[in-house]
């Protein structure tokens, strides 16, 4: 389409818009349009990249009509995608902090033009960091020869390469962590060819070996203390198998596993007889705000993988101390597996230390390829799930 015809087709549905409201000839409103990511009725951040997306219903042609307080702009769809220019976005959310934005969906169907009621998509007063970093590798279980540590700009949506595994003879690079968002204190772990801890402090890089003769294996899943002295670990010996009948095609599991927390300073390792011991099964430590406690997984030792079904992970504390570098004698359980019959993996503190966020799936502790895994929070204060 010439720029001519474009400019006037949006001047035309403006026009239709915002003088009268009114559908064109023909045309009916009825619910609300299947759109792909979802964004009805959802609550952004005013920093956040502009939502495009697709319409799922079937149709030739597509407007859409963003509208804020005193402003609105017309997006025609183009490939079958819906892409809000990144300026105008801006500009648009700037006005509707604290309110919302209305879309209006507009679409040219078999039975002619429909317009469907206009949804609302909130705008919170509150910013997001302006990050989000990830590995990213191909969804498989098997091949892992090409792939990286990524960060995604949020306002723009703009990805670049933290750093990708094709600088090390295509190794396997993962579990990369922060010390409490810092960017400038971040670790993350290299397998196979070359492997070791890649520790980032304050622009200086420091390989580590933190496979001991008193440890499983190499340290995995970390967490950083706040003050950055220390990063809590399990060691684990894992094994990977597959079903042939189950809908969990993928089975992955420990056989062992403790935690213990590696003091970067003195580069030496400390842990409790309640954390690490042959009669359970510790792993997924995460540390408090705070830094006074250690949250962390655990289940009683089975012989595996005969009893893979049957193997649930409670969730636990134990305090911490970080001048003494000693752990509390007693562990409290904030979630019990062998009374509620589900199990825990993956907890996550939220940055103000009043909720955990954690996985919950029927058995095990990789609950990645657990179709049945959700997500549940617990209130720290209340305890509350």
């Amino acid at each position: 389409m010439c720029y001519k015809s474009w400019a006037l087709c949006v001047l035309l549905c403006l026009l239709g818009w915002s003088c009268t409201r009114n559908t064109p000839e023909g045309a009916s409103r009825s619910n609300y349009p299947e759109i792909f990511p979802d964004y009805i009725g959802v609550t952004v951040p005013p920093n956040i990249a502009p939502l495009n997306f697709k319409v799922e219903n079937p149709h030739s042609s597509a407007f859409v009509l963003f509208s804020g307080s005193g402003d609105s702009l017309v997006v025609k769809e183009r490939n079958g995608q819906i892409r809000i220019p990144l300026r105008r976005w801006r500009a648009l959310l700037e006005k509707s902090t604290g309110g919302a934005i209305s879309v209006t969906v507009r679409l040219k169907e078999p039975e002619g033009w429909k317009s469907y009621d206009p949804f609302s998509i909130f705008v919170a007063k509150e910013s997001i960091n302006p990050y989000l970093v990830y590995r990213l590798i191909e969804p498989g279980y098997a091949q892992w020869n090409d792939l990286g540590i990524y960060q995604r700009n949020l306002e723009s949506y703009r990805e670049t390469p933290l750093y990708e595994n094709k600088m090390t003879d295509h190794n396997c690079v993962n579990c990369h962590s922060f010390c409490m968002q810092d960017p400038d204190r971040m670790l993350f772990h290299m397998r196979a060819v070359s492997p070791g801890t890649m520790v980032i402090l304050d622009g200086k890089v420091e390989k580590l070996n933190t496979k001991t003769n008193k440890t499983l294996s190499p340290l995995v899943y970390p967490s950083s203390h706040p003050s950055g002295k220390y990063v809590a670990f399990s060691v684990n010996n894992t094994q990977q198998s597959f079903h042939l009948n189950d809908i969990n095609t993928i089975e992955v599991f420990d056989n062992k596993s403790d935690v213990v927390v590696y003091d970067v300073e003195k580069e030496t390792i400390a842990t409790s007889s309640l954390l690490f011991s042959d009669t359970s099964m510790e792993t997924y430590p995460t540390f408090s705000p705070d830094g006074q406690t250690l949250y962390f997984c655990t289940a009683p030792a089975v012989t595996m993988p005969a009893s893979y079904d049957s193997v649930h992970y409670s969730l636990c504390s134990i305090a911490f101390d970080p001048e003494k570098r000693t752990f509390g004698d007693r562990v409290d359980t904030l979630y019990n597996a062998t009374l509620d019959g589900g199990s825990v993996s993956f907890p996550r503190v939220s940055p103000d230390g009043k909720y955990l966020l954690f996985t919950k799936a029927g058995y095990g502790n990789f609950s990645i390829w657990h179709k049945d895994a959700d997500l549940f929070l617990c209130d720290l204060k209340t305890g509350k799930i």
